[in-house]
């Protein structure tokens, strides 16, 4: 008796280190080029995992398309400004004279 009979585990082989970050973008066999024949389902895992990276990656650097067109409380004032004036003008025709 003894450990003779025991299967020896076989030694750890370390991974190579990793250089660059993991901000500079999925790496690209993880996803395919659009078009590229392999689309997948937005059910399937790999779809949903593909979703996930674009919306954390959209909510870590905000929506740059939103950047061109003018905020929507700018869009509201010009509009409240411009139903003022109106207004104003309505009354002093109907009232001013």
């Amino acid at each position: 008796m003894g450990s003779s009979g025991i299967r020896r585990r076989k030694p750890a082989k370390h991974l190579p280190k990793v250089t660059g970050s993991a901000e500079s973008g999925p790496p690209h066999v993880m996803w395919p080029d659009d078009r590229s024949g392999f689309e997948p389902s937005s059910f399937s895992p790999a779809g949903g995992a593909r979703n996930m990276w674009a919306l954390f990656n959209t909510l870590q650097r905000g929506r740059r398309r939103d950047r061109d067109r003018p905020p929507i409380w700018t869009l509201l004032t010009l509009l409240l400004i411009w139903l003022a004036v109106i207004g104003a003008v309505a009354f002093v025709l109907r009232f001013g004279s």
